[in-house]
């Protein structure tokens, strides 16, 4: 592989970021290269608004779970589970419709 002199840098994981070095640690260093030789000069992003719209029909048809518990489970703040379920005004929502 064309990227084999990287690895005789010593300590060379520390010039990555640390989500590239988490990367790494997951997939290995040849295999982040071969991701790096297909996609390195492309823009690769992932949008949270789907896991977002996901996490709010979740907190809002989990009302009974508490505000604290809730944000603890989606990963966000109490006060964002409160807005969720405040905004919506609905006892049921439409995403876990259970007649489907």
């Amino acid at each position: 592989m064309k990227y084999d002199w990287i690895k005789t840098i010593p300590n060379y994981i520390d010039c990555f970021s640390e989500d590239n070095q988490l990367i790494i640690e997951l997939i290995g260093m040849d295999n982040y290269l071969k991701l790096f030789e297909s996609f390195g000069k492309t823009g690769v992003y992932f949008s949270s608004s789907s896991i977002t719209a996901l996490k709010r029909a979740w907190a809002i048809k989990n009302r009974h779970i508490d505000y604290n518990e809730a944000a603890r489970i989606l990963e966000v703040s109490t006060k964002t589970i409160y807005n969720w379920r405040h905004e919506s005004g609905v006892t049921n929502y439409n995403l876990f419709n259970e007649d489907k």
